[in-house]
């Protein structure tokens, strides 16, 4: 389940996780919603981050394919080019 701001998800051993929604967007390509979230956790000072397909009944889905990773590897790169123009 995701709502505005936090998504809750079981991990493998059925114990929930708290994580916060970084980005929603749909990719024409593709034509699949994802979300890129995380759980403000940090390996190797750098900001752990995750990312999976919506479906439509607001679960969550892994990201299995090469072109839905790669989908999501482009939006990353161009909020850190907006980020970057707005500093």
């Amino acid at each position: 389940m995701y709502n505005e701001d936090k998504i809750i998800l079981k991990d493998e051993n059925g114990v929930e996780k708290e994580y916060y929604k970084l980005i929603i967007f749909n990719s024409n390509i593709t034509n699949k919603d994802y979300i890129i979230y995380t759980d403000n956790t940090y390996s190797n000072n750098i900001l752990n981050i995750y990312s999976s397909i919506i479906l439509d009944d607001n679960k969550i889905e892994k990201i299995t394919d090469d072109i839905d990773l790669k989908e999501v590897e482009k939006a990353i790169i161009k909020v850190k080019a907006q980020l970057g123009n707005d500093s």
